[in-house]
This record gives structure tokens, C-alpha cells and sequence, in this order.
């Protein structure tokens, strides 16, 4: 696939965000765990995140730069409907509204990334990481990959992921789940209205230990041929879409 340099002709945005090793370890030590929604109170993702935008969950874990999974963005729920939908109280974690993945919900994986890999990430507006960018906070804000990092690390994921028997040579997830049913733009809020401005979360806290994002669990998505689109062996892969 060509990738075209200009970002704004794709009609979705890719994120990188960071969660926290307390995060990770509390969701490690959950087993029903499924990367199954996000939320998040970034400013410049609740302004700018839509629906069909790839987000890249990633976290500094026992000293390795690692890759937990990746999401597309669904529908926008508030905390109540989210909880109906994946099944799963999200009263430990802080948001009011939450983006369901619509790709293939697995368990969060802890995939390490060396770091030539890391540093041939180079953002948009294009701006790699420095060499000591763990000692500091270059990855608090969600970051806006290219087209062609998102390439990069789709095909890391799918390689790791597929040789350590998670994923099948098909690119999917070997294990038993259930998934929930639901018709693309069903998701409302209780009230039977379309989640506003006025639902949303509160404004973005400074206080770094409370970054972070809410999961539960799960297990396919409702668009379940939507998680093709990830997998390079299926006639559906676009990974630019």
C-alpha cells in the first residue's frame, strides 16, 4: 500500500497513548480483562478523537517500552451504558465516557519494543522521541502517529502476536469469548439520546498518576469483520482506512 505524506486526506487519526505501570498492573491482575474501550481526558484527544480512529495503547513496564493492543474507536458511551455493554463495572476507573472498540477484543499483551524500533517512530508533526525520553514525560499527551508508523506497528503486533500463539495465522485471537450484540449506532445513553458535550468528562487532570484509560471485560466486538481489517492474511486488511 502507497502511503500518501499528508495526513488530513486519511479519514481517521491514529493516537499513541500512554498508560501507567499502575494501570497495567491492576489490569494485569484482572482476568477478564479485554481491550474492549477507552476513555481518556487529554485535551486534544476529547477534542479530536472520532469514530473509525486507531488508537496504539502502550505503557513503560518493568523498565521495557511495551505494546498492550490497539483499538478502533466505536460508538461514545457514557459510563452507565459502557458498564451494560462489556459487562464489567468501571468503578475503579475515573471517566464518564468511553469509545468501544470495535476491532477484536483480546487480552491486554505486554509485547516489548527495543528501542531502534521506538526511535524510528516519528509522529506527526514529525517529532521522534529524544534518547532519554523515558526519564521524562514526552508521552503524557496522546501523540498523533503517521500512516506510516501505524503501518510499522500493525506489523509488529500481528508478527508478535501471531508467534507466540495468541493470534491464530489468521489474526485471531486463540481463545473461548463471548461478545456482546449490537447494531452499529445503537449505543445511546440511558436517556435514549446521543451523548453530548454536557456527558462528557471532566477537564483534564494534571495529576499524572491519574492518567490513564478503562477497559473490562469481554469479548468480540459487535463488528466482528471489522477486526479483518487488521489482518494482512484477510481480504479485508486496510490498514489505512
Amino acid at each position: 500500500m502507497k502511503h500518501i505524506p499528508f495526513p488530513q486526506l486519511f479519514p481517521m487519526t491514529y493516537w499513541f497513548i500512554q498508560w501507567t505501570e499502575r494501570e497495567v498492573k491492576e489490569f494485569l491482575d484482572q482476568p477478564d480483562f479485554m481491550m474492549d474501550c477507552i476513555g481518556n481526558n487529554a485535551s486534544n484527544f476529547k477534542k479530536n478523537a472520532t469514530r473509525k480512529d486507531i488508537v496504539w495503547i502502550n505503557a513503560t513496564f518493568e523498565g521495557d517500552h511495551r505494546l498492550l493492543g490497539t483499538m478502533e474507536l466505536g460508538e461514545l458511551c457514557n459510563r452507565e451504558y459502557t458498564e451494560q455493554f462489556i459487562e464489567r463495572s468501571l468503578v475503579t476507573i475515573k471517566y464518564d465516557s468511553y469509545w468501544i472498540n470495535t476491532l477484536e477484543w483480546i487480552p491486554i499483551q505486554t509485547v516489548v519494543m527495543d528501542e531502534d524500533f521506538i526511535f524510528s517512530l516519528n509522529f506527526l508533526p514529525v517529532s521522534p522521541l529524544p534518547t532519554d525520553y523515558k526519564s521524562g514525560q514526552h508521552l503524557r499527551t496522546p501523540r498523533i502517529l503517521s500512516p506510516l508508523d501505524h503501518q510499522k506497528l500493525n506489523d509488529f503486533w500481528i508478527q508478535s502476536l501471531v508467534s507466540n500463539g495468541i493470534l491464530d495465522e489468521e489474526g485471531h485471537f486463540i481463545g473461548d469469548v463471548d461478545f456482546p450484540e449490537l447494531e452499529e449506532g445503537e449505543i445511546k445513553d440511558p436517556q435514549n439520546t446521543p451523548l453530548t458535550d454536557d456527558d462528557s468528562d471532566e477537564e483534564w487532570d494534571d495529576d499524572w498518576d491519574d492518567f490513564g484509560s478503562g477497559g473490562g471485560s469481554g469479548g468480540r466486538s459487535p463488528n466482528d469483520d471489522r477486526s479483518d481489517s487488521m489482518n494482512p492474511n484477510s481480504p479485508r486488511y486496510n490498514p489505512g482506512r
